[in-house]
């Protein structure tokens, strides 16, 4: 054999026992992280063994509160129709199927034990039920290193779980409501505002006409109405205590100074009343199914201001829509996050707080299309 040939075998086998030593070791370490893994799992601690979740219940330390899913959405049980923010809810579901503990302590002296970790009479607590009749409970005590503790009533230990569960339950029922919502007009045709008070109503109205004709109008010089002729397009018309009139000629009966020079001044005020419009928006609900006695309590039933909106804008697939908005204002409250008015939509069940900036505009401008008085 020459000297090269036995070189290359001696190199091929150096090579051959690397490679052995090398599928060795990582076969050795695959093992052993399978190993670890194994016991990784048996270490673990699991709390009930449901499923899946269909039913829900809580307290939160005032209130008892129920929830069932229906067509893989979720429910209150007491009112089906009840606006329900569901995320917290199937939070909670989500948590309690194969729910770990991050730490498990045996109980020694329940008595004191169990004050010692927050468990008392008021302590929250939730069942959460299965497809199959499984349920789990869980009463939530103090809050430790980012965990909660939390036990089964009658368990002989206490667990360490995240905050999936215990934060949840801390919802009244008003927390999970879905407040409701007013549109932002910023991007929107406002072809319609109307402010109605007790006394008098104003409107800002954009009419659309398809051929040649006539309107009538009030032709403030000489208190009469008139035909006002028109073509086909859009025209603007202001309309007081249902008298209308031509905005771009409409002469302010109570006009600002600052404003006695412009030519339009109505439509000036249309703008400035259409983002007062577009500043409203619902801080937070105040009450949801109020009664005939709440609603004139609070000032609806007979409101001091109503609003209609009527307006076009693009859906969610490029299309113009219309949309109608009536909103009832009330009366003012203080509360200590600042001043707020009473209001609810119409046909709504829930009366909301709004914040009053927006309101005292509309009310300071209104006066500004009517006669002194």
């Amino acid at each position: 054999m020459k000297k090269s040939t036995r070189q290359f075998v001696i190199l091929l086998a150096v090579l051959v026992v690397c490679a052995g030593a090398y599928f060795g070791i990582v076969l050795h370490k695959n093992a052993e992280a399978r190993r670890q893994a194994e016991m990784d799992a048996a270490s673990v601690v699991y709390i009930g063994d449901l499923e899946d979740a269909v039913h829900i219940t809580f307290f939160n330390g005032t209130e008892e509160l129920s929830f069932y899913q229906q067509d893989y959405t979720w429910v209150y049980e007491a009112d089906p129709d009840f606006p329900l923010n569901t995320s917290p809810i199937r939070s909670v579901a989500n948590a309690a199927v194969g729910l770990e503990a991050v730490k498990q302590i045996p109980i020694t002296d329940r008595t004191d034990s169990l004050a010692a970790y927050g468990f008392n009479d008021l302590s929250p607590w939730v069942t959460v039920r299965s497809s199959s009749g499984k349920e789990l409970t869980l009463m939530v005590g103090n809050y430790v290193n980012f965990n909660y503790y939390v036990m089964e009533p009658g368990g002989d230990a206490i667990y360490q779980i995240d905050y999936r569960i215990p934060d949840v339950l801390k919802n009244t029922l008003q927390d999970l409501l879905v407040t409701d919502s007013l549109p932002s007009l910023a991007d929107a045709l406002v072809q319609n505002m109307t402010f109605r008070t007790r006394d008098h109503t104003v409107s800002i109205i954009l009419e659309t006409y398809d051929a040649d004709g006539t309107v009538q109008v009030m032709d403030q010089a000489t208190g009469q109405m008139v035909d006002e002729p028109v073509t086909a397009g859009t025209y603007w018309y202001v309309v007081v205590d249902g008298v209308r009139y031509k905005a771009t000629s409409f002469q302010m009966p109570n006009p600002d100074p600052a404003m006695k020079d412009l030519k339009s001044p109505a439509l000036y005020y249309y703008a400035d009343l259409q983002q007062a419009l577009s500043d409203l928006r619902f801080e937070r609900n105040y009450a949801y199914k109020p009664d005939a006695e709440t609603l004139n309590a609070l000032n609806l039933a007979d409101p001091e201001l109503i609003i209609l909106e009527e307006y076009s804008d693009m859906n969610n697939v490029g299309e113009m829509v219309e949309n109608r908005v009536i909103l009832y204002v009330g009366d003012v409250t203080e509360t200590e996050d600042g001043t707020f008015r009473y209001a609810c939509l119409q046909n709504s069940d829930q009366v909301n707080l709004l914040p009053t900036a927006p309101i005292e505009t509309i009310l300071s401008i209104l006066p500004r299309f009517l006669p002194a008085e």
